[in-house]
């Protein structure tokens, strides 16, 4: 028989009511996790379908989207998207090498290579550079916040 330590116990009851807390803990745990990763899934699949969509129901299918979440925009937005990041676009790669910030000129290749540019509003330091107040900017909303990020997508049109 396997020993579990509480033949010492002079009250087996607090010992299994100690256990039996802890289990229920476990499990309710396991069920607020679901519930959270769930409304996470939900809320981040709401605002990043429906900003897909948009692009893909009120755009041209050739508009080229500058973005640093590159996944499910393109996915459902059916359109080609500019890698902000340089995952899937090694050519961005260049700007980030560049320690010198004030000598990145991203702003200028966004301008050139791309119609839309939708970012969050802090990945703005990455790209050393606002596109509120530029004038080759033009604001043209933003979504939802992104569930657990307290973040939004700002979505700007590329004057041409």
């Amino acid at each position: 028989m396997i020993s579990l330590g509480i033949e010492n116990f002079s009250n087996k009851k607090i010992f299994y009511f100690l256990l039996s807390l802890i289990i229920i803990n476990q499990f309710l745990s396991v069920i607020d996790g679901y519930e959270r990763y769930k409304n996470s899934l939900l809320a981040t699949k709401e605002v990043l379908y429906d900003m897909s969509l948009y692009f893909k129901e009120k755009t041209d299918k050739n508009v080229i989207i500058a973005t640093h979440d590159v996944g499910a925009l393109k996915y459902f937005s059916e359109r080609e998207i500019l890698d902000l990041v340089g995952l899937t676009n090694p050519e961005m790669r260049k700007f980030y090498k560049n320690i010198k910030r004030d000598e990145r000129d991203i702003r200028d290749y966004i301008i050139k290579n791309a119609n839309y540019l939708v970012m969050f509003d802090f990945f703005k330091i990455f790209l050393n550079f606002s596109p509120r107040g530029d004038t080759d900017f033009i604001y043209l909303g933003r979504t939802k916040p992104v569930f657990g990020l307290n973040q939004y997508y700002e979505i700007y049109g590329i004057l041409k």
